[in-house]
């Protein structure tokens, strides 16, 4: 729509009710019918702002924001010539509380919006791949990110966590708690959420929300708690690395686990958080993201079984060659202590539930560094002392040989998977039960 920019989509034609940002999750159930209205946002005038003319792309950049609204909606163009960039200090100490910035933004340089002490909300595109976080320094206040889509996903759907939410919003039944399990890759490849709900007797509907070990786990489940209610419940089971272990940075393979599923980040204090613009400018311009997969070549490699989001079985089998996993009491920082908690106790205020287990570990391999049981120990003693919530596992009870995994020192093959999964549940009914 000339002149503006798309800012998000919402249930009444005034703006008001739900709202959902371009790819995003629309929370509609299965026979529903819903009406969304697009909400968009008129451009500021051209003439608040400087703008330079670069001679090398023949695009404009803001040098400078001069006016004094406190919502700004950057234009895309001016006289029919591109606004691709935004200077260092171009919004130094305005007082922005929203701001728009189209698609056509690419770049923004370090120290854009510093000391923009008013700013709360960013409307912003996934197209840039030159932003960093350091364009918000001193931005105290900016808490609300809405993330919109202007580029298709690549990545295969056993990757995101949008077919869980999916299965979160149709829920089997209103009167059926719902168990989902979070974790990295070894929950993925190493859960079957089908055998749980055998030994749990039905009495839950089970979801595997594995992803990746180096997707932030804390950001998912403070976004899963805007589909969950009273009476579910979530059983984290972190890798041992700092991401999965209740650390707030944003790498870009947690941005491959959004890519369908925008509005997640819009449901989470995006103050917590960090790393997302660096991630977010490496994802779109990495090989070994965006740059190297064609979006249906890669969706079609893999498929989750619809109710459980289970893995197929027999997945691959290869390069059985892997390094060590060593748990100890520094796998859980101070500081990842304090953000689980938090968590926790955000969960609890919602009447939810939170478990928190351990994941396998490779502890036969190649490198002949195991870790000692006074290191497992450790570990488990600073889990129970530190965490407010129940902890149902011991790591010493969840190793397994080398010959047990597939193609990483994570990924149980499927019968070990489902030896885990029984483990796992055994654990937790009776944490439960005490």
């Amino acid at each position: 729509r000339d002149g503006y920019t798309l800012m998000q989509f919402t249930e009444n034609a005034d703006g008001s009710g739900e709202y959902y940002t371009p790819g995003g999750i629309i929370p509609i159930k299965d026979g529903q019918i819903l009406d969304i209205y697009a909400q968009w946002s008129e451009w500021t005038s051209a003439d608040d702002f400087d703008l330079s003319l670069d001679r090398t792309t023949g695009n404009y950049t803001v040098t400078r924001y001069v006016g004094n609204l406190t919502t700004v909606s950057i234009p895309a163009e001016k006289d029919g010539i591109a606004i691709t960039k935004i200077a260092a200090g171009a919004f130094k100490r305005k007082n922005v509380s929203t701001l728009i910035i189209p698609p056509s933004i690419t770049t923004v340089e370090e120290a854009a919006f510093e000391s923009c002490s008013k700013l709360e909300t960013l409307y912003i595109s996934d197209s840039f791949t030159s932003f960093y976080d350091n364009a918000f320094k001193s931005c105290k206040s900016f808490t609300n990110l809405r993330l919109g889509a202007a580029r298709a996903p690549v990545y295969a759907i056993s990757e995101s966590i949008a077919p869980r939410i999916d299965v979160m919003i149709q829920r089997e039944s209103d009167d059926k708690p719902i168990m989902v399990f979070v974790g990295g890759s070894s929950c993925m490849y190493g859960f079957k959420a089908y055998v749980a709900e055998e030994l749990l007797n039905y009495e839950y509907q089970v979801i595997n929300a594995g992803t990746n070990a180096s997707g932030c786990g804390l950001l998912y489940i403070e976004g899963f708690k805007h589909y969950l209610k009273e009476g579910d419940i979530v059983v984290n089971v972190p890798e041992y690395g700092n991401i999965q272990m209740g650390q707030s940075e944003i790498v870009w393979r947690t941005l491959r686990a959004t890519e369908s599923c925008y509005n997640i980040f819009s449901y989470v204090d995006f103050s917590k958080y960090y790393g997302f613009f660096n991630s977010m400018s490496e994802f779109n311009t990495s090989s070994e993201a965006r740059g190297s997969s064609s979006p249906r070549d890669y969706n079609l490699k893999h498929g989750l079984t619809e109710k459980y989001c289970d893995l197929p079985d027999n997945h691959p089998s290869f390069n059985k060659v892997y390094s060590s996993i060593r748990p100890s009491a520094n796998s859980l920082s101070d500081n990842s202590i304090v953000n689980i908690n938090g968590l926790i106790k955000s969960l609890r205020e919602k009447g939810i539930k939170y478990y928190f287990g351990c994941a396998p570990i490779c502890h036969y391999n190649v490198s002949n560094t195991q870790a000692t049981e006074k290191e497992l120990n450790d570990f488990y003693v600073r889990a129970i002392q530190t965490l407010n919530c129940p902890v149902i596992s011991h790591p010493k009870d969840y190793l397994y040989d080398t010959m047990d995994y597939n193609n990483s020192n994570y990924h149980l093959d499927t019968e070990h998977a489902i030896i885990h999964t029984g483990k796992v549940i055994g654990d937790l009914i009776e944490a439960m039960d005490t």
